[in-house]
């Protein structure tokens, strides 16, 4: 009984987190989702994890002693998943992009460095999306997903330095500028 009931439990979440990009019945209803700490969606290894993890986080209240003292302010899973619950939006995702008056002194710098040829359409939807979400995180959420994103792309460009004086949300927009050739 207790190897079935562990199996329905995880499964749970797991099948749910996969299928319904980072939700569950549950985090829906709220409007919460659980994403990869770069921002990007979760995938079946990160479900898998949090899952496996839960009955510490649960039945031994470890999850909300590590909320409450760890410096990241996650669970056990969070922490091993490289995962952050995130609030939804309460409007579509087709909105505007605010970008930044630096965001577009930042553009000549990224295009300069040739940003349209060596990234993917795909690398470019990560970012237009985090754009769009980021409102909706707490500000440290903010600044670590935007410095994680930041530096993937900075390793997938094998750029050694990034234009100094910008914010990594800063730097983000002006990458989304540089695709979307967005004139100010």
């Amino acid at each position: 009984m207790f190897i079935l009931f562990f199996v329905i439990y995880t499964g749970y979440f797991v099948y749910f987190e996969t299928v319904w990009n980072g939700q569950t019945p549950g985090k829906r209803f709220t409007k919460i989702r659980v994403i990869k700490a770069d921002g990007r969606p979760l995938g079946l290894q990160q479900a898998s994890l949090r899952a496996l993890l839960r009955p510490f986080d649960d039945f031994f209240s470890l999850g909300v002693l590590f909320i409450i003292f760890h410096k990241t302010e996650k669970r056990i899973g969070d922490i091993v998943a490289q995962t952050i619950v995130i609030q939804e939006p309460r409007r579509p995702l087709t909105i505007a992009i605010d970008i930044s008056n630096n965001g577009h002194n930042a553009k000549k710098e990224w295009t300069s460095l040739g940003v349209n040829d060596r990234l993917t359409i795909q690398d470019f939807a990560v970012v237009k999306d985090y754009l769009q979400r980021r409102h909706n995180f707490s500000a440290k959420a903010r600044s670590e997903v935007s410095d994680r994103l930041l530096r993937q792309l900075q390793d997938k460009l094998d750029i050694r330095e990034i234009p100094l004086g910008f914010t990594a949300d800063e730097h983000l927009e002006a990458i989304y500028l540089s695709y979307t050739k967005y004139e100010s």
